[in-house]
């Protein structure tokens, strides 16, 4: 009898978790209302005064996730081009994760996290670079273009 009451309680149990997890997934995949795919190219170089260091050319295809009126979240994902001083070229694969919120007419918030492959696989740690800011626009209230990441993509390569 006990056996039956812990069986019947584990069965009440996984139902509640599976209607829990079933609303939450519901809720997440509903929320995009609109996506646009779009093509990114970027170069991303670095200097020490005037001497070049290195650089990363991404060739990214990524998608633009309308969550509502005043956000959006994006993923790209592609080839990246590494090149460094001593002329050596490497194809390593790169991609970003990103959002951006508009907090009011002229006051934008905006994350992404990028990553990077060393030796094209995945079974070491990535390079990672993060960047987390916001953006004031004057007068029109119109949102701004989104910041991009900058050296701090290609630092792994200037040791």
């Amino acid at each position: 009898m006990q056996a039956n009451g812990l069986q019947n309680f584990i069965i009440n149990e996984m139902s509640i978790f599976k209607s829990i997890a079933g609303t939450l997934a519901g809720s997440f995949l509903a929320v995009p209302a609109m996506a646009a795919p779009y093509v990114n190219v970027e170069n991303n170089a670095g200097f020490t005064g005037t001497d070049y260091n290195a650089s990363v050319t991404d060739l990214h295809v990524g998608y633009n996730f309308d969550v509502n009126e005043t956000g959006d979240i994006y993923v790209q994902g592609g080839p990246a081009i590494v090149s460094v001083n001593e002329g050596s070229t490497s194809t390593e694969y790169s991609g970003i994760v990103g959002a951006s919120f508009a907090l009011s007419d002229n006051f934008d918030v905006y994350a992404e996290v990028y990553a990077i492959t060393a030796d094209r696989t995945f079974d070491e740690d990535l390079n990672v670079a993060t960047e987390i800011g916001l953006t004031y626009t004057f007068g029109s209230g119109e949102s701004s273009p989104e910041p991009e990441v900058g050296v701090e993509r290609i630092a792994p390569f200037l040791r």
